[in-house]
């Protein structure tokens, strides 16, 4: 790594430090140029330590995508960055015992074990518990000019030529509850945290979960799990049933290859958002389908010995009011199956957990000076953002564009190949160092 001094003009600052930036950090490792040696990088990150869905990393849940889709090898699959490389690092019997189980898709918490693995690799260049509050370009000098709030309160001020924005997706649960303060209304990506925990070994009322999608899903039947059957435990879905997610090899080429991303992009506007909009069913709102079989067969043995299971679904049902009483929540859900009049139901929880998303847009108020008022920020293929101001460097925007280059741009799918594209594009080309003769 490069020892900085205090005027010094940075190479790349990245914002954020999730699996993106480290698919960038491990392109860029492997890129012929040496970029980490000879150039300067930093990455600014608020978190005091990596850590990636951490209150997901729920027992029993298993990643939604194959292992080979890691953070390198569907770019270089002889990595040292890529999972099998992991286990085989970690020893013989770690690494036979995984393929011995004959799966595609790891645990959540091996994954994570993984990638922060895989992060411990780059501690010199990140700065933890470091948030970046403000940027401003500088004509004079064709530079980038960060306000970074470091962990003491204090700020710095870091120059850069090119500036990478991967912040991830943020917690998404509707305003009127946001507001509300209280502990016990939580996000599903605080599900595993200890005091969120707290709540379901304490239960004296009940569990609800908000959401139709595998996170709400898992949470269900973590709860189901360890909350006692006289207890209600409720997931309000405002659709008849959980929908499958389609992994079909077509649909999974579809919109999930990474030359798919280019492909996307080319498409008119009136044809690509249709068709993104068909795709949602791959990802968004849907459930494995191993999953519901098992939480149908949670209810149907709850059905044998009563009429009203406890631990059960709440079809056609969104929540209209929760109000913070003494030891709880009185929540009042509105039921509107078509065939029927709207009925209500005020019911007691301890918990009400809302699996309802993440907003992707959160990198965008970073940037909004930089893009024409009244428009919204649009990104070239290569992910630089159309209206910078740079005339040397580029404004990088990874995992926001979601309208322009597809359903997998928020996802792992394509990050380890969108990394290489956008290592060579600061780096130049990438020159094979390989020789291989007899």
């Amino acid at each position: 790594m490069v020892d900085l001094k205090k005027n010094d003009i940075l190479d790349l600052i990245i914002i954020g430090m999730g699996p993106a930036s480290l698919s960038i950090l491990i392109a860029a490792y492997e890129h012929s140029s040496q970029p980490l040696k000879e150039r300067r990088i930093r990455v600014f990150e608020k978190q005091q330590e990596f850590s990636w869905h951490r209150g997901m990393l729920i027992p029993g849940s298993n990643m939604q995508i194959s292992f080979v889709k890691d953070l390198a090898s569907p770019r270089n699959p002889r990595s040292y960055f890529s999972f099998l490389n992991f286990l085989h690092v970690h020893g013989c019997e770690r690494f036979h015992g995984f393929l011995n189980m004959s799966v595609m898709e790891p645990s959540r918490s091996e994954f994570h074990e993984y990638l922060s693995w895989c992060a411990s690799h780059f501690e010199s260049l990140v700065q933890y518990d470091s948030e970046v509050a403000s940027m401003d370009y500088d004509e004079s000098s064709d530079t980038y000019t960060l306000s970074v709030k470091q962990s003491d309160g204090t700020c710095k001020s870091v120059r850069t030529k090119n500036v990478l924005v991967a912040t991830g997706g943020q917690p998404c649960i509707p305003e009127q509850f946001r507001k509300l303060n209280t502990g016990r209304i939580r996000h599903s990506s605080e599900f595993m945290y200890p005091e969120s925990q707290s709540y379901l070994q304490n239960a004296k009322h009940g569990v609800l979960v908000v959401g139709a999608g595998q996170s709400a899903a898992e949470i269900w039947r973590h709860c189901h799990n360890n909350v006692p059957l006289k207890l209600p435990v409720h997931m309000s879905l405002r659709s008849l049933a959980p929908l499958p997610s389609d992994s079909s090899p077509f649909i999974n080429s579809l919109f999930f290859d990474p030359d798919r991303a280019q492909w996307w992009y080319r498409l008119p506007e009136c044809q690509r958002l249709p068709g993104l909009a068909s795709g949602r069913g791959t990802n968004y709102g849907v459930v494995k389908e191993g999953l519901i079989e098992e939480m149908f067969r949670i209810v149907y043995d709850q059905k044998r010995y009563t009429s009203q299971p406890t631990h059960t679904l709440l079809p056609y049902s969104f929540v209209d009011d929760i109000e913070p009483v003494e030891d709880g929540l009185e929540v009042t859900i509105t039921f509107q199956d078509p065939q029927r009049k709207p009925t209500k139901l005020v019911q007691k929880y301890d918990v009400v957990y809302f699996a309802t998303g993440y907003n992707h847009n959160g990198g965008h108020d970073l940037i909004r000076k930089f893009i024409p008022p009244g428009e919204k920020a649009i990104v070239h293929e290569n992910y630089v953002l159309s209206s910078e101001p740079s005339k040397q460097g580029h404004l990088y925007l990874v995992g926001l564009s979601e309208s322009q280059h597809g359903i997998g741009e928020t996802l792992l799918s394509w990050a380890a190949v969108r990394a290489g594209n956008i290592v060579n594009s600061i780096f130049g080309p990438n020159k094979s160092t390989e020789d291989f003769s007899l």
